[in-house]
């Protein structure tokens, strides 16, 4: 094998390494990292659906939760265990709720909740987490 042959599979290898590690990592936030990443990139929302990318809506554009799809037992985890008594009821009930909560280091969150998305609006002045 050829010096440039080895170059191409060890850049591969790294990329490789590189997607699968961000993956995880993604994979792995919890709800309170999600809004912590759309403080620092300055997001006005925030868009969880079953089977997309975790997206943030900036002054300047929509980006993506790099590398991962939420998968319904993540939402589930992240958004609809979170839900009181009461927004659960509404939920089953008409479909969609509305969900206020406190998330500790930001601020105050509405969500707009449906069994497979939701839409999170961040505070206007959202502290840094």
């Amino acid at each position: 094998m050829t010096l440039t042959a080895y170059a191409l599979m060890a850049i591969a290898f790294a990329a490789m390494t590189f997607f699968i590690v961000n993956y995880q990592k993604a994979r792995a936030m919890g709800l309170p990292q999600i809004l912590g990443f759309a403080v620092k990139v300055q997001a006005n929302e925030v868009r969880l659906q079953v089977g997309e990318q975790i997206e943030f809506v900036t002054p300047t554009g929509t980006r993506s939760l790099f590398g991962s799809t939420l998968k319904a037992a993540d939402y589930e985890k992240l958004v609809l265990a979170r839900l009181k008594p009461q927004a659960r009821e509404e939920l089953a009930a008409k479909g969609r709720c509305e969900w206020r909560f406190d998330e500790k280091e930001i601020g105050k969150i509405v969500a707009e909740v449906e069994p497979a998305r939701a839409r999170l609006t961040m505070p206007r002045n959202a502290r840094s987490a």
